[in-house]
């Protein structure tokens, strides 16, 4: 008996002047087929740790020469917990929310600062385990 895994993501850009949007969304959903020792057919889901539904957008914008913004949202539905967790467990759905800055110092140099999570939301990908929370990265970029 096989397992068998659909699904479709679409995606998207848009741009006009200074402006970029870009979205995507992903569906899935899996099944694997088997038989018992008694003979009979059992179907279950096998997509563990993995939201049948997501979402992505990002706004950006080009506020000067040397100087892009962006937003992005990100959301991801409920999911089953692991083969090995406790079966009571579904992962719970969540939005997210990141901004994005990057600033030209010269032509080969930007610096950027990275905010994930600005909202600082709870994310639970796999129980037991610690996700990040509200966290920053800041960079000076060179480019070759």
């Amino acid at each position: 008996f096989p397992s068998h895994d659909n699904g479709v993501e679409i995606e998207g850009q848009w741009k006009h002047q200074k402006w970029t949007l870009t979205t995507n969304y992903t569906y899935v959903d899996g099944a694997i087929k088997t038989k018992t020792s008694a003979g009979k057919d059992t179907t279950y889901m096998n997509l563990f740790r993995r939201p049948r539904s997501s979402f992505n957008a990002s706004v950006g914008y080009q506020a000067l020469a040397n100087w892009y913004v962006q937003a992005s949202v990100r959301s991801v539905g409920k999911a089953a917990s692991g083969p090995y967790d406790d079966p009571s467990i579904t992962l719970g759905s969540y939005t997210t929310l990141d901004l994005y800055q990057e600033f030209h110092v010269a032509k080969k140099y930007k610096i950027f600062l990275d905010i994930k999570n600005v909202t600082n939301q709870e994310v639970i990908d796999i129980p037991g385990f610690n996700a990040r929370k509200r966290n920053f990265m800041f960079g000076i970029t060179y480019q070759w």
